[in-house]
């Protein structure tokens, strides 16, 4: 028998259990990789052969092993065992890897998960399963990409003709997983991905979950990747991801990544940085100073409100450069607006105290209580509506 040292990511660990305190009600676990002494050569990246899954199939039963007890152990509600199945991430041009990761064609993917749902079945398991974490959302919907053998996947896994039909797997959540790096910009592309894919999702009977994303690239030109970026311009591009993801692609999940970065990049939500010294290195990971982001707040206009169970609402505004999104529950109506223009002020009458919540250049977050209607937006913000008529 396999002995699992619990000992081992102490860091890991206690962000996990701390989340949970904090009252954080779902967890989900992730692999880049299969672990390297199940792969075929020993490492965490593959050939870099289009769709060559890096797996020796003979130890299948050690693999779905692997994942239930790890599964149980943290009592994750949900586990997603591929990431990325598009990107053949393989050595460069030194031979050393650029990235672990997870190449898989559907037809195998498929044959693993089947096998996982069944060794879920067999110890009881209740984890949940999570497909395809896709590289790019138009791999979910296309079927004559790039990437033959790996797109097309709402069809190949939520239709009942499909050989690789998973809709029918007790232990597979009904959710197609992606990532929204690559397709968001211009803004005709952010709009219109997310439009394509859920239109698919809506036929299928699925729903769409966006589990990954930070800007990468250069975006056609509107925000390039490279470069920290503390203030509001990458708040906003950020925003707008979201509100897309979620008025278009009517995405019900949303993940960012990373929280905690030292890179020069856009990536983190905080930052450790010593002085000018960037990247991963000891001075940063030992003796840093801390900076949050404008994106860390911005974030926090939609997760500190828009709550597990939340429903859409309709909402719409004609204050050009404007996009507002709106959520309910038993006890409250919550409203998410961007402002991408200059200030304005805003009637909304309402005979219910409106608490706001604002993220500029100088607030973080910031509450102000309105009871006479009129609402001050400033310039390049995100702003929060909360209104509880019950309360």
């Amino acid at each position: 028998n396999d002995q699992y040292d619990w000992e081992k990511q102490k860091g890991q660990q206690w962000f996990l259990e701390e989340a949970k305190k904090y009252g954080v009600p779902y967890t989900l676990g992730f692999l880049n990789s299969s672990p390297v002494q199940m792969t075929r050569n020993g490492l965490a990246i593959g050939s870099g052969r289009l769709g060559e899954w890096n797996f020796d199939s003979t130890k299948i039963n050690a693999w779905t092993d692997f994942m239930a007890n790890v599964a149980t152990h943290f009592q994750f509600n949900y586990l997603s065992p591929f990431n990325e199945p598009q990107w053949d991430w393989g050595p460069g041009k030194s031979g050393e890897a650029s990235q672990e990761g997870t190449p898989i064609k559907n037809s195998d993917l498929a044959w693993a998960t089947r096998k996982l749902a069944e060794k879920f079945q067999q110890t009881n398991t209740r984890t949940r399963i999570v497909i395809p974490e896709a590289g790019q959302l138009n791999y979910l919907y296309e079927s004559k990409s790039n990437r033959p053998g790996q797109d097309g996947q709402i069809e190949n896994f939520f239709h009942a003709e499909s050989p690789n039909y998973l809709g029918n797997v007790a232990a597979v959540e009904r959710v197609i997983s992606g990532h929204s790096y690559f397709t968001t910009s211009p803004a005709s592309r952010l709009v219109d991905t997310r439009q394509a894919l859920n239109k698919k999702t809506k036929a299928a009977h699925v729903e769409f979950w966006q589990s990954e994303y930070c800007i990468l690239g250069d975006n056609a030109g509107e925000i390039t990747g490279n470069g920290v970026d503390l203030g509001m311009k990458t708040a906003l591009y950020v925003a707008k991801v979201i509100h897309s993801d979620i008025y278009d692609g009517h995405a019900s999940s949303w993940s960012w990544w990373l929280a905690v970065s030292a890179n020069d990049y856009k990536d983190g939500l905080i930052y450790t940085f010593n002085g000018p010294n960037k990247g991963e290195n000891d001075a940063n990971k030992y003796d840093a100073d801390l900076y949050d982001s404008k994106t860390l707040w911005a974030l926090g206009n939609y997760s500190r409100f828009v709550r597990p169970g939340m429903k859409r609402i309709e909402a719409s505004i004609s204050q050009p450069n404007c996009f507002i999104t709106g959520f309910t529950d038993q006890n409250s109506n919550v409203f998410v607006m961007i402002n991408t223009g200059n200030a304005f002020e805003m009637n909304w009458p309402s005979e219910h105290e409106i608490k706001t919540y604002t993220t500029a250049e100088n607030q973080h977050l910031t509450f102000q209580s309105v009871r006479n209607g009129k609402i001050q937006v400033p310039a390049f913000s995100v702003m929060t509506l909360v209104i509880q008529p019950n309360i």
